[in-house]
């Protein structure tokens, strides 16, 4: 199933997520970063501690930012 967007809505898709074609990390949140306080922008992958541009390390989930982290400003994780 494709992207579904209502009618008469003239944004689009930043890109084509086919499988073809690779993921532009920009557009990938983590879930750990949507429950965080320092989150800045959902589209643009950006928070407080990183904000030019979350690792994607970070961003799949694969570290948790909890701890220090390189690059982060001393700001780590905390709930929102």
């Amino acid at each position: 199933m494709g992207w579904i967007r209502p009618m008469g809505d003239t944004h689009r898709m930043p890109q084509d997520f086919s499988a073809s074609q690779p993921l532009d990390h920009r557009y990938l949140v983590g879930a750990g970063c949507l429950e965080c306080s320092h989150l800045i922008d959902l589209v643009e992958s950006v928070c407080e501690a990183f904000p030019g541009g979350i690792p994607l390390e970070i961003l799949q989930d694969k570290v948790k930012h909890d701890a220090s982290y390189s690059g982060d400003h001393g700001i780590q994780f905390e709930k929102a």
